[in-house]
């Protein structure tokens, strides 16, 4: 399949390769999951770079080739600089974008959850979340994927889900 694919797109996770590129990890509007490979973006002259930090919403033009994406041009809306500023709401984002990451399939189209995901990242840099409804939040996700949502403590939850994706959370976004 070629062709360019443009979407809105919250940024999961962000991994340098070696030299100037990278993979980037979006949740799509249009395509779910997608991984995306980023030639030159760390390049000095790359306006792309600032745009692709984990947690970012931006709207990115992709180029599919060979059931590949490579990112072409990105757009940012919004940075959440409300998370950014606070190390607790940090570290709440980090641990529900972890998840996400790695529970949901790729290349499937999940509005629900996207949508979801962009109304808790807009709620969360307004205000930090108390651990009740961090569990909530996670309670909510996986009922919309099908799992059973009964979570009632925060070490119930992480065992839960760490047994779903079948990977420890790690330490220090807990």
């Amino acid at each position: 399949m070629r062709g360019i694919v443009k979407s809105n797109a919250i940024v999961l996770k962000k991994k340098d390769l070696v030299g100037d590129s990278l993979v980037v990890t979006l949740l799509t509007e249009s395509n779910g999951k997608l991984y995306v490979f980023g030639k030159g973006v760390k390049n000095i002259t790359s306006r792309r770079l600032p745009n692709m930090q984990t947690g970012n919403y931006i709207t990115a033009v992709m180029k599919s080739k060979n059931d590949l994406y490579y990112i072409q041009e990105v757009q940012l809306h919004s940075y959440f600089s409300g998370i950014k500023k606070s190390e607790k709401k940090l570290k709440q984002m980090y641990f529900f974008l972890f998840i996400l990451e790695w529970i949901l399939p790729e290349n499937q189209r999940e509005k629900q959850i996207y949508d979801f995901t962009i109304s808790l990242l807009i709620k969360l840099s307004k205000q930090s979340f108390n651990e009740g409804q961090l569990i909530q939040f996670c309670s909510h996700l996986l009922e919309i994927l099908g799992y059973d949502s009964t979570l009632y403590t925060m070490s119930n939850t992480i065992d839960y889900i760490e047994g779903i994706i079948n990977k420890k959370i790690p330490y220090f976004i807990i």
